[in-house]
């Protein structure tokens, strides 16, 4: 749940986005075309939504706005078009990223982290 009171919800659909107050549930657009099946969560310190995909990589929902990561990772696979196992983040505010194949990444300062569109 987020300080909105809305809860999101990941789901072989996509990421779904439910208002207890209202009882409403829609879906969030994370990219153009089929969504991606949203395998992980995680709410970090500062309130910002992290989401998981298999296969499609790491997204972030800040201020209402969904970001797409699209850093290098390793062998031609991109933070776009990885599968994340596992998120956490640490007493620094350090949000550590367990992918599937291709081991654990640290994204360093999250609140300096430069998002693309």
């Amino acid at each position: 749940e987020l300080a909105d009171g809305k809860v999101y919800l990941g789901t072989d659909a996509g990421l779904l986005r439910f208002d207890p107050a209202t009882a409403q549930a829609e879906l969030v657009r994370l990219k153009d075309g089929t969504q991606p099946h949203i395998g992980n969560l995680h709410l970090d310190q500062q309130g910002l939504l992290w989401i998981g995909s298999r296969g499609d990589g790491l997204f972030l929902l800040q201020d209402g706005q969904i970001k797409r990561f699209s850093q290098p990772v390793h062998g031609g696979v991109t933070l776009a078009n990885a599968t994340v196992s596992i998120m956490n983040s640490d007493q620094h505010n350090q949000l550590w990223v367990g992918l599937a194949d291709q081991g654990l990444l640290r994204l360093l300062r999250v609140a300096d982290l430069p998002l693309g569109p």
